[in-house]
């Protein structure tokens, strides 16, 4: 059975970003030994909200982005609807943000990289160096990265200097976000999900940079699976 699949980009694509043709490619190359059709559409953040009602998937991809408030209520409207989202860098920003305001009642909570001053930083810069090279990553035994990946140490790409603010973690995790992989030395948050949700998962590496070491990329084909187990056949 084929399947067709409406997948909803929350940026508009930047043919110059090698992570967003990296992410085409996967996506293109993961749905064809699926027998998946898939229709994705890139958009600005804002234009995205109004098509999430029809798509089977979201994906809040590395920026940066015109509209960081737009990509937060992509994030909104995904989770309220049981939408399977996947937010890469950027998404991951905006993914906290998401679930420190409208979960965790942090009305105020912002990233600095689009609000210096926000009096709430759930997302911040840490003072120590971002590394862009493939650098090593925790992940939690147990957990679902580490089951997906099948190893507690894998090898990713961060690009963004800004990082979910561990002070606030504890409301985060109340709130129900579960921690999945940390820097190395645990003192950055690299990714989590949200539980009792289909499908509410980011990371701030950026998986798609992957593939020359493992290919189709896991969480990708994983993310690809969780949507497409969703959709009717054609």
């Amino acid at each position: 059975m084929t399947y067709l699949v409406n997948l909803s980009i929350c940026l508009e694509r930047n043919p110059s970003n090698d992570g967003h043709v990296t992410l085409s490619e996967q996506l293109e190359e993961i749905s064809s030994h699926m027998d998946v059709s898939i229709n994705v559409l890139w958009k600005h953040p804002i234009e995205a909200v109004s098509q999430i009602a029809n798509a089977k998937g979201v994906i809040v991809p590395n920026g940066p982005t015109p509209s960081f408030e737009g990509q937060v209520l992509c994030c909104k409207v995904a989770r309220e609807s049981g939408i399977p989202l996947l937010g890469i860098c950027g998404g991951l920003q905006a993914m906290a943000v998401d679930v420190a305001r409208h979960l965790a009642g942090l009305l105020e909570a912002n990233s600095v990289e689009y609000v210096p001053t926000t009096p709430l930083p759930i997302v911040h810069e840490d003072g120590q160096l971002c590394v862009r090279t493939p650098q090593a990553i925790r992940l939690i035994s147990g957990r679902y990265l580490a089951d997906l990946y099948g190893s507690e140490r894998i090898e990713g790409i961060v690009r963004c200097g800004r990082f979910v603010n561990r002070e606030y973690w504890p409301r985060l995790e109340k709130a129900g976000l579960e921690l999945l992989a940390t820097s190395v030395d645990r003192k950055r948050i690299l990714g989590f999900k949200l539980v009792n949700h289909p499908f509410y998962l980011g990371v701030a590496f950026l998986p798609q940079l992957n593939v020359a070491v493992r290919k189709p990329e896991p969480l990708l084909a994983k993310f690809l699976y969780e949507v497409t187990r969703r959709t009717s056949p054609m």
